[in-house]
């Protein structure tokens, strides 16, 4: 026999169970309880260094949503923490400590971890960078302006996972331990490599990165460093999804093109502020077959060397209608170099800036670049002739030549 409540009392119990369901739905919106405990254990690790209000809305509670947490992401389906941006949270005056990488391993989902600016001296004993392996969805790390030294490398060669490393402004260029050179390696999912800033001493950057097993490398920026070479790479180890390569303020000379040649992907290349001296080897060049974008500024370049006449040049560069290319402030005699970029016949945009063109005759020079369609003009020392309203005039009838936009930018 079934028992029938009261029409009053089943009303009740309706709405008691309604709002149980909804407290409990409530309840599951948030951070899942496991990991909010180890955010306030991140917290508690860094605590002693960490600066007075920046992580203060991590708070002991267990009504707090530690997914609404400040530097905390979360899924939006699973709740699990996804993102950690804890940069900038040390304080600068407290020196430098040692992080036990561990605190991160309950965050089964984390894809990004930052750690900018947080005065990181090294790990401590079994808590290297390399215990995070177990987090296979961990894809981005930023340990930019630390105070790590080389000896990282190695650790952090063994997350197999990432994709975006950023090193930038660590003392790498500290001496190798007694086993030799650390080098970076094994990464082969790794898309965006930076390590910028840091004044390597080794004049080889294959003593330091193992570019062969980057398989999927498509940016690396070593720029700022002291590197005079690129290894040679040994004929199918190159990193061939290589699109943009940054090595300004480096050492390299005119011999860096023979090492390159065998990035079939590079589109963007960046030798500013090198040791370029004399004529650069065209052939060498053109073997970029990829190449939209090369900035030789700051250098000592007088020309471009081949082997054969300019009018016969059959390199793929001239036949590349995308290239910009980049000459400012370029230190050597103008007109020289202006009649060299004859081999250059199909660039689309060039760069003189900061230059010492004094005449619309050097202009004219490049009457044989028949593509041309941005050039960039600027100095501090810019003849008024040129800022005339006849200047472009002068310009167009230069054989072919179809200048869309010529920019004028003087700095007196």
């Amino acid at each position: 026999m079934l028992f029938k409540l009261p029409h009053q009392m089943g009303k009740s119990l309706l709405w008691v169970v309604i709002l149980l369901i909804a407290v409990n739905a409530w309840g599951s919106s948030g951070c899942l309880e496991e990991e909010r405990i180890a955010l306030l254990q991140v917290k508690a690790h860094m605590k002693y260094y960490a600066l007075g209000k920046s992580l203060t809305s991590w708070a002991n509670d267990t009504k707090s949503d530690c997914c609404k947490w400040y530097m905390v992401t979360c899924n939006n389906t699973t709740k699990r923490v996804t993102n950690l941006e804890l940069s900038w949270i040390v304080d600068r005056n407290g020196g430098g400590w040692y992080i036990n990488a561990s605190v991160f391993l309950p965050f089964k989902q984390l894809i990004t971890l930052d750690l900018i600016g947080n005065q990181l001296a090294g790990v401590v004993e079994n808590g290297g960078f390399d215990k995070l392996s177990k987090l296979h969805n961990l894809e981005m790390i930023d340990l930019s302006y630390n105070q790590l030294n080389r000896s990282i490398l190695s650790s952090l060669s063994h997350l197999s996972s990432l994709k975006n490393l950023t090193l930038d402004s660590n003392p790498l260029n500290s001496p190798p331990n007694s086993s030799g050179h650390e080098t970076l390696s094994r990464l082969s999912n790794l898309e965006l490599l930076r390590i910028t800033t840091i004044h390597m001493e080794d004049t080889n950057v294959l003593s330091v990165l193992n570019l062969k097993d980057f398989i999927n490398l498509k940016m690396l920026v070593i720029d700022h460093n002291n590197y005079q070479s690129f290894g040679p790479f040994n004929e199918g180890e190159e990193p061939k999804k290589l699109e943009s390569l940054n090595l300004q303020s480096n050492r390299f000379n005119n011999s860096i093109f023979k090492s390159l040649k065998g990035l079939p992907s590079l589109k963007i290349l960046d030798l500013s502020i090198n040791d370029f001296h004399g004529p650069l080897p065209i052939q060498d060049i053109n073997a970029l077959s990829s190449l939209e974008v090369l900035d030789l500024s700051q250098n000592f370049i007088e020309g471009f060397e081949t082997s054969i006449s300019l009018t016969g040049v059959s390199g793929r560069i001239t036949n590349n209608s995308h290239l910009q290319l980049r000459l400012n402030s370029i230190f050597c005699n103008m007109t020289k170099l202006l009649q060299a970029l004859a081999a250059f016949q199909a660039v689309k945009s060039l760069e003189l800036q900061g230059n010492n063109i004094t005449t619309i005759d050097e202009i004219h020079a490049l009457k044989n670049l028949s593509n041309l369609e941005d050039l960039f003009l600027g100095s501090y020392f810019l003849p008024n002739t040129f800022l005339h309203k006849d200047f472009l005039q002068s310009i167009g009838p230069m054989n072919s030549l179809k200048v869309l936009s010529v920019r004028l930018v003087s700095f007196l």
